[in-house]
């Protein structure tokens, strides 16, 4: 059984859990839980889309369907990556059958799909590309899904040369529960530093 993880909300219905690979060479199909995500994230717009090298402004929201230029990784396993996330699709609890129903009661899978491409740097394989699920008020869901579900667990960029250079790309989704009801509507990119509490939003 994989396992669930939840928490109760803090005050405004915000919750302070994250899901999945906040570093890079994260393992496919696996996920953990970090306790320590900020509470919200911060909605600002920032005064150029862009910034000086080039990567999509922290703070910039998005439609589905737009691309974001982001920065992956640290040292000899830097790069720049490029997001690009599709559409956010209800599941249903048949799709938790792996999870102990007794922790999903009330829970319903969102399933987050975004494209990732190589734009910069060298392999770049392994990398963890996890993105996070947010309520439609920028709230986060007090339901962490470890591990993805069967036909959504792949935030790892593939290795073995399939993700070494500009052009390679891979199709990505990531599972958020909505509990009680709320429905999952906006996702977040906040893994490199200057995005952690000023992160790139879609939807």
């Amino acid at each position: 059984m994989k396992r669930v993880r939840t928490v109760p909300l803090v005050a405004a219905g915000l919750a302070a859990l994250a899901l999945t690979a906040c570093g890079t060479q994260a393992g496919e199909g696996t996920g953990t839980a970090d306790a320590a995500a900020p509470a919200s994230p911060a909605v600002t717009t920032p005064a150029e889309p862009t910034t000086a090298d080039g990567h999509t402004s922290p703070g910039m929201r998005l439609k589905f369907g737009e691309r974001a230029l982001l920065p992956v990784g640290e040292g000899e396993t830097a790069g720049t990556i490029a997001i690009t996330v599709t559409g956010i699709e209800p599941g249903t609890p048949a799709d938790l059958k792996n999870y102990q129903p007794d922790q999903v009661a009330g829970v319903t899978p969102y399933f987050i799909k975004y494209t990732v491409e190589h734009v910069k740097g060298g392999d770049l394989g392994g990398t963890g590309v996890a993105l996070r699920g947010l309520y439609a008020g920028g709230e986060r869901p007090g339901v962490a899904l470890l591990g993805g579900t069967d036909n959504c667990q792949k935030t790892a960029a593939p290795r073995s040369g399939k993700f070494a250079k500009p052009g390679d790309k891979f199709d990505a989704c990531q599972v958020y529960g909505g509990k009680d009801g709320g429905a999952i509507t906006m996702a977040e990119f906040n893994l490199a530093d200057a995005y952690r509490k000023n992160p790139v939003l879609w939807g």
